[in-house]
């Protein structure tokens, strides 16, 4: 059932569509809803599928009070109506047995559901045998038909038909009116709108004229048994995903090749970044403690020495030197100086080489080891082990922020990529919804698509990657300049490697997937929405209320409605800081106002001053002149 009370529908811009419109089609009713254009016919569509609201009155689909139905039950609504459309809206890219099953899926029906049903329908409307053919092969009539299908797919309980012959032909829209009038036969409430009295005429069923959005002739619900949605699918949206894919090759290839190019670079910097700590960590294990031996001591006795030092605490390992073998160290290091040739180990002492397990505790643990019953001395540079500690401290924080920042351009690019996909498929998107798809069975195809698109970049990063860390490793290794420096070999480290690839690759794929999508979807109506608050604000009309928020039920609701009160998407919080600002920006405007009426108020009494002092000076003219007159 369809009623409709007094209902009202004013745009943004001050056109009044609608004006107080009073009508009523039962259940199984055929109706023909008549008028020139700009009679509010579209307007009437629109708030039948929830795609705009009333401003005012009462509106009731198949069960469901458009007053006050949340966002959730928008989708259910829609699947109890099926729409025809002026332009078909077919996707040119499917045959017509992948449309209808399109508008299935998009509810939840699944592929043995939709073989069953899709023939069925399909033979209804006499197109039995042009399943596997693509619309541009079918001719205008054929493809309304095709339309029609896809409205009765889903056994809705009513059929709106928005000039369902437009495009057509007289002999073929005929054959369109019959049709429908079959379909009605079967027990489905048919609304056609329409504009072609003449057409109207053959057939003697109800007829609602509208003019200028009032019902200037006649005027006349549903227990939805509505099943939940499947669970997820996953075949359906990873095969879609797959379709995406390959049917945008431009853009796929360009969100594959920007992925793989932000992958690369990240993961160059992550590959240097540990290969400069892996190098700090070698010239931290050099830097050690040397503890001498007391001169008194023998060998033996110093030797004895090494488990007291090794329990003194920060000691990592401790290995005791000779007098000769520090000699021959010394040798080496400064061989070829001719004046330390022949050198006695005797001035030389027996030492312990002291690696600490804590940097930053290096100078603590000398003078522990100092405190050592029969060590002389111990040496030790804190200055470089300060200098090691903040130069990886540096790095650590360098590597961690170029990666935040790449990760964050990546999600960034990828999601203007997907952005770029999803306005392409807009078609697609809008007649989901029109056939009453939610917002998750929308976005989940999109997800498969980032997902695969993050998998496939991460797959081309990591060889990319690694044939250039290997090409590098190569030049290091074979360069005299740098054979100081020492690099990891990849085959050690490409698990981890591969692992932080693939998740990284995933979650800028489906990241940036769900970025685009969610703006796709709700950016728009936020917007209208903010915009209609401000317009009606700037009326002077009652500040926007969110129905939610009236008290009292349904009839509340109904009154606040009927009084100009608006729905609003974006949440208590947000709208009402927005009418916040809105209701600031009015009371700024009547101080304005004000103000300037006071100063109109100080300029009528200046100039009502100049007159008065300007008349003792008129007196003094009129004497002036006759005492010239006397003379």
């Amino acid at each position: 059932m369809i009623r409709l009370t007094d209902v009202q529908k004013e745009y943004e811009n001050g056109t009044h569509a609608l004006r107080g419109v009073t009508m009523e089609v039962n259940d199984g009713e055929f109706v023909f809803l008549v008028g020139p254009s700009g009679s509010g016919k579209s307007t009437i569509i629109k708030l039948l599928t929830g795609e705009v609201l009333p401003s005012g009155g009462r509106l009731m689909i198949n069960g469901f009070n458009l007053n006050n139905i949340s966002d959730r039950q928008i989708p259910l609504l829609r699947r109890s109506i099926g729409v025809i459309f002026q332009d078909f809206r077919l996707i040119e890219k499917k045959t017509v047995y992948e449309n209808l099953s399109f508008a299935m899926r998009a509810v939840g029906s699944s592929p043995r559901e939709a073989k069953k049903r899709i023939p069925y329908v399909l033979k209804l409307v006499g197109l039995d045998g042009k399943a596997n053919q693509f619309p541009n092969q079918l001719s205008g009539g054929e493809q309304q038909r095709v339309a029609i299908a896809r409205a009765l797919v889903n056994n809705p309980y009513t059929i709106i038909a928005d000039e369902p012959t437009g495009n057509l032909d007289p002999a073929r829209s005929l054959e369109i009116m019959m049709l429908l009038e079959r379909i009605n036969q079967l027990g489905t409430t048919v609304l056609v709108v329409t504009h072609e009295k003449d057409l109207v005429n053959k057939f003697q069923k109800r007829v609602i004229t509208l003019e200028r959005g009032i019902v200037v002739s006649d005027g006349i619900g549903y227990n939805m048994r509505l099943g939940a949605m499947r669970r997820h699918d996953f075949g359906y949206f990873f095969h879609e995903g797959v379709v995406n894919l390959f049917s945008h090759g431009f853009m796929s290839f360009a969100a594959v090749g920007i992925t793989v190019a932000c992958l690369l670079v990240m993961g160059t910097f992550s590959l240097v970044a540990y290969n400069v700590n892996e190098q700090l960590r070698q010239l931290e294990s050099e830097n050690e403690i040397l503890a001498f031996v007391d001169d008194t001591l023998t060998e033996a006795q110093g030797r004895s020495l090494q488990s007291a030092v090794e329990a003194v605490p920060n000691v990592r390992s401790v290995r005791f030197i000779t007098r000769e073998e520090a000699c021959e160290t010394f040798e080496k290091k400064y061989e070829g100086k001719y004046a330390l040739g022949d050198l006695d180990p005797e001035i030389l002492r027996d030492r312990f080489a002291i690696k600490v397990i804590d940097l930053g505790r290096m100078e603590e643990t000398r003078e522990a080891v100092k405190k050592v019953t029969g060590i002389a001395d111990a040496r030790a540079d804190e200055n470089l082990a300060e200098g090691f500690i903040t130069l990886r401290n540096v790095a650590g924080v360098v590597c961690i922020a170029l990666i935040a920042i790449l990760l964050v351009v990546s999600v960034f690019i990828i999601s203007n990529t997907i952005k770029l996909t999803t306005f392409d498929r807009r078609d697609e998107i809008a007649i989901m919804k029109m056939v009453g798809a939610t917002n998750g069975f929308i976005r989940w195809p999109f997800v498969y698509e980032g997902f695969i698109i993050g998998l496939l970049s991460a797959g081309v990063a990591f060889g990319l990657q690694w044939l250039l860390y290997a090409t590098v490793a190569r030049s290091i290794s074979v360069s005299d300049a740098l054979n100081l420096f020492s690099v990891v070999d990849f085959a050690t480290i490409w698990k981890p490697v591969a692992l932080v690839f693939v998740g990284v690759g995933m979650l800028v794929g489906v990241g940036g997937s769900l970025t685009a999508i969610r703006k796709f979807l709700q950016v728009w109506k936020r917007r209208a929405a903010a915009h209609e608050n401000k317009t009606s604000i700037a009326r002077g009309g009652r500040v926007p209320v969110c129905l939610r928020c009236a008290r009292g039920g349904p009839d509340a609701a109904a009154t606040a409605a009927a009084d100009g009160l608006r729905r609003h998407p974006s949440g208590h919080r947000q709208a009402e800081k927005g009418i916040q600002r809105a209701l600031k920006q009015k009371e700024r405007g009547e101080q304005a106002a004000q103000r300037a009426q006071k100063g109109q108020g100080q300029h009528a009494q200046a100039q009502g001053a100049a007159r008065s002092a300007d008349r003792p000076h008129q007196r003094g003219d009129r004497q002036h002149r006759a005492a010239d007159r006397a003379v």
